[in-house]
C-alpha cells in the first residue's frame, strides 16, 4: 500500500520540477491550482511512470483540488489492480 504523504510529496516535487523547467515560478507553497493544463498533463504522465499505474485515461474522474486529494486518487487507481513501484 502506498503512503499518502509520500505520493503527495512525489506529486508536489514533480509539479515543482516541471514548473521550474518551463520557466514558471514554483515556490515551496505550490498548489495544484497553480498549474496550467499542459503542466498537469506532464505531471500525470510522470506520475504514471513513477507509480506504474495508468492515470491519464482516468484523470477525468478526478474532482479534487489539492495535491493530497490527487494522492488519494492515485492510491485508489493503484488499488484497482495496477502494479505499483513503492518507495
Amino acid at each position: 500500500m502506498l503512503d499518502r504523504d509520500q505520493v503527495r510529496d512525489q506529486a508536489v516535487a514533480t509539479a515543482t520540477r516541471l514548473c521550474r523547467a518551463g520557466g514558471k515560478p514554483a515556490g515551496d507553497g505550490i498548489e495544484l491550482s497553480d498549474l496550467d493544463s499542459f503542466t498537469i498533463v506532464e505531471m500525470v504522465i510522470a506520475l504514471e511512470d513513477r507509480f506504474s499505474v495508468p492515470l491519464l485515461l482516468e484523470i477525468g474522474q478526478f474532482t479534487g483540488t489539492t495535491f493530497a486529494e490527487l494522492a488519494d486518487f492515485i492510491i485508489v487507481q493503484c488499488d484497482r489492480g495496477a502494479g505499483v513501484r513503492a518507495g
